[in-house]
């Protein structure tokens, strides 16, 4: 008869090793996993979904009685890329020259206003015409064509500027095409063309005196053989050797004048370099006194001569007229220049 089969399920191996048998839940999960299963969650967690609709809905709510104005009021500034410039006063005084009109055309440069100072104004611009035509001409190397200053009495604080560039310029006209200098040159060098004409007169005196010399030598030496043969006396020998020495003589002094005629002409060309370097010194001082009083004018227009530091319309930033009293640093006009493009500035809360 067939053996039965053993069985081996799991609860008889388990009651064969004497082990309780595990519930379902320890079968499945581990011991830290159960832990947290065990564990009760906090209130946020349980409640956190109906808390967030709790919230949602009081956000709904209060955007019926919080109210956002749908129109902002704040102030705005049209400006452009090329902003207004301003034309301050520098100094204090009375305005004696008016040339500014109200929206008035104006371009860098143009005289706007003159005020009150201690100098003449019409005599100050013909002062800055003659430096600016001087400058040119000293720019095209035309000395010639530097005129002479107008009597100039009512400059100021540029009237000492005047006086040097004055006695300046003076001097310069002695270095001019008919002044003094090229005259003294043509002086000096017709002296040096009659020292030549000297120098070679007495070169031609030396020619005759040699060939004489010569001949009155040959004239010696047959005296000596007639006076030794006692043809002649000896005292027509001495008088023989007396005329070779005169004549010997005669050469020395001719010699001796060259010299002093090649000494004259080196003092001539050393005034010709005296006359050169007193020219040298004149322009350059000319210049130096030129351009002080180009900088002494600027500083004086600066202070007292407004004038348009851009091209565009000019504006009154007050009312004056000529002879209005005007504070340093007062605003005068605006300049607006012509706008490629506008935008713009608003400042909101």
């Amino acid at each position: 008869m067939p053996q039965q089969e053993e069985s081996y399920s799991l609860d008889a191996m388990l009651e064969a090793a004497n082990i309780e048998r595990l519930d379902e839940a320890d079968r499945i999960y581990s011991h830290e996993v159960r832990e947290i299963i065990s564990s009760k969650p906090v209130w946020i967690v349980r409640n956190g979904i109906a808390m967030f609709f709790v919230i949602i809905g009081l956000l709904f709510t209060l955007t019926f009685f919080i109210r956002y104005p749908d129109i902002v009021k704040a102030p705005i500034k049209i400006v452009g890329n090329n902003l207004p410039k301003q034309i301050i006063s520098k100094s204090e005084g009375r305005i004696v020259y008016l040339n500014a009109l109200e929206n008035k055309k104006v371009i860098v440069g143009d005289v706007l206003a003159v005020l009150q100072s201690n100098a003449d104004y019409k005599q100050i611009m013909l002062l800055k015409k003659w430096l600016e035509q001087t400058e040119l001409h000293l720019k095209q190397n035309n000395w010639n064509a530097i005129s002479q200053l107008e009597t100039l009495n009512q400059l100021g604080d540029l009237q000492k500027n005047y006086q040097d560039i004055a006695q300046q310029n003076y001097q310069l006209s002695w270095a001019k095409t008919k002044g003094y200098f090229n005259q003294k040159r043509d002086a000096i060098a017709q002296d040096i063309r009659l020292i030549n004409l000297s120098k070679e007169n007495a070169n031609n005196q030396k020619q005759l005196i040699l060939q004489d010399l010569a001949m009155q030598e040959g004239l010696l030496a047959i005296n000596e053989k007639l006076a030794n043969e006692k043809v002649i006396a000896p005292l027509d020998l001495i008088k023989d050797k007396s005329t070779v020495i005169a004549k010997k003589q005669q050469l020395v002094q001719v010699d001796a004048a060259d010299i002093n005629q090649s000494t004259n002409i080196v003092a001539k060309q050393k005034e010709l370099l005296e006359i050169d370097k007193l020219n040298a010194d004149i322009q350059l001082n000319f210049i130096a006194a030129l351009f002080n009083a180009k900088n002494a004018l600027a500083d004086w227009a600066n202070r007292y001569i407004l004038v348009a530091s851009e091209t565009g319309t000019l504006q009154f930033a007050s009312y004056f007229q000529k002879n209005s009293w005007i504070k340093t640093g007062q605003e005068l006009f605006y300049i607006i220049p012509k706008q490629p493009t506008y935008f713009a500035e608003l400042i909101a809360s």
